[in-house]
């Protein structure tokens, strides 16, 4: 179990937050952690839990890794429209950046390039 989920339901989760993100992504645009946590079918977090962060990073290191970038990019905050400070921790360790926010808004631009590439090509299940 990792944070009260079972593993099938942990995944499930990943998997759902993940298939949003690559949609906001396909248009180009952004969602918030409230709207995000919303549209979860799978579990109901409150956008500021633990658990749903833990999967956040857990989305945005997978697809990482996988060579696809930091899809959690996507997910901002309602009042600022910028992620929060788990993104920037996490994009400071990743990309060579002075400015935070320059790098955020480069790695918007990449998702979306690299999203509106590949939605037609059956994009959500890469």
């Amino acid at each position: 179990m990792k944070y009260g989920l079972t593993t099938e339901r942990w995944q499930a989760a990943l998997d759902e937050i993940r298939d949003l993100c690559v949609n906001v992504a396909c248009n180009g645009g952004t969602i918030t952690y409230g709207d995000l946590c919303a549209q979860l079918s799978v579990i109901h977090p409150h956008p500021g839990s633990y658990v749903f962060h833990a999967l956040l990073r857990a989305v945005c290191e997978s697809e990482e890794q996988a060579g696809r970038g930091l899809l959690c990019a996507l997910v901002v905050n309602k009042e600022t429209g910028m992620p929060g400070q788990g993104f920037f921790k996490m994009i400071a360790t990743k990309r060579d950046c002075i400015d935070l926010i320059g790098c955020w808004q480069a790695e918007l631009t990449s998702l979306y390039r690299y999203w509106s590439a590949h939605k037609n090509k059956g994009g959500a299940s890469l």
